[in-house]
């Protein structure tokens, strides 16, 4: 687990640890010991006031650790559907790289392609999830450096300015 996560689950943690039962209760001991009837309310009011503040820190904690979560996590279908589109992108790469590569060569691309691919099935990917595996940065990062190239290659020619992501 990163660091952000960790301090957001001990923000959540510390949250429902201070609304705990015996918090409550020494609070309210403190309001019914008040001198005047406008000391207690106003003691009951800060306890609520603490309380809905806490509630409120809890959701906004737990709120940010599921988008930490979501940026990690990737749905089965999403999994399929990355799959489909990665195999056609390198497909579309590969089939107009081939014209100039003999066929040993393009029988080797489309090995590389098929060994990526097998990569990408929801049982891996899940099961790499679970290591803390960054599909985005794994899998983004360089599909996104092959695709500039194949750009910059095809249509731009030597562009010295592109520097993939290294």
């Amino acid at each position: 687990m990163d660091e952000y996560t960790t301090k957001y689950l001990a923000d959540v943690s510390t949250q429902l640890l201070k609304s705990s039962y015996s918090w409550i209760i020494s609070k309210r001991e403190i309001a019914r010991n008040a001198q005047t009837l406008e000391d207690q309310r106003e003691k009951y009011e800060e306890i609520i006031d603490q309380l809905l503040e806490e509630g409120n820190n809890s959701k906004s904690a737990a709120l940010h650790y599921k988008e930490l979560y979501e940026n990690v996590s990737i749905k089965d279908e999403d999994i399929e559907y990355l799959r489909e589109t990665i195999e056609r992108v390198f497909t579309i790469i590969n089939d107009y790289k081939d014209e100039n590569k003999s066929e040993e060569e393009g029988l080797s691309a489309r090995q590389g392609i098929d060994a990526f691919l097998d990569l990408i099935h929801v049982d891996t990917l899940k099961t790499m999830q679970l290591l803390g595996f960054k599909y985005k940065d794994a899998i983004g990062k360089p599909l996104t450096d092959v695709c500039a190239d194949f750009i910059y290659t095809k249509l731009g020619g030597n562009n010295q300015s592109y520097k993939p992501n290294v």
